[in-house]
């Protein structure tokens, strides 16, 4: 992605933190519309939709961003978390957990998407693999050295739910 566009980008996202939603959309809506766009504007544009609470005008934007390729690894994941997300709070759980098994795939030790899936999967009824997720993240992420001096029992007890 060219400075030029990254810095276009971060125009359309000031205008959603100065508290204009509209004209960061109507802002992401032309500049999708030029030539070549890189992925991480179709991400952006996602997200303006995002924070209005507009899900599904979001998950085309995230599939474009997708197709169209990210370069950034952190974005990449947003993309990903984001577009999985829209699509739990649509009600569309196969899909979401479609994205987050990819996403998943790809970045394994990453705790957004791990506490992401765990949400679907608590939706989907699948409470057993929450806690076996979440548990597992805690662990992973844990800095608390009283938890970890039980780590082994725990991952056990978590991975054998």
């Amino acid at each position: 992605m060219e400075d030029k566009e990254r810095e276009q980008i971060e125009k359309g996202r000031d205008l959603l933190a100065k508290g204009k939603p509209q004209e960061a959309i109507k802002f992401f809506q032309k500049l999708t519309k030029e030539p070549n766009v890189s992925g991480e504007v179709y991400l952006y544009a996602g997200m303006t939709y995002d924070n209005i609470g507009n899900e599904k005008d979001a998950i085309p934007l995230y599939i474009k961003a997708l197709n169209k390729g990210i370069e950034n690894e952190k974005e990449l994941r947003d993309c990903y978390v984001c577009l999985a997300s829209s699509y739990r709070i649509e009600g569309e759980l196969t899909t979401s957990l479609s994205y987050l098994t990819e996403a998943k795939e790809r970045f394994p030790t990453d705790a957004v998407i791990s506490t992401f899936l765990a949400l679907t999967l608590f939706d989907m009824k699948e409470f057993r693999k929450t806690v076996k997720e979440l548990g597992n993240t805690l662990l992973d992420e844990s800095n608390n050295q009283e938890l970890m001096n039980f780590e082994k029992p725990l991952r056990q007890y978590f991975n054998n739910i």
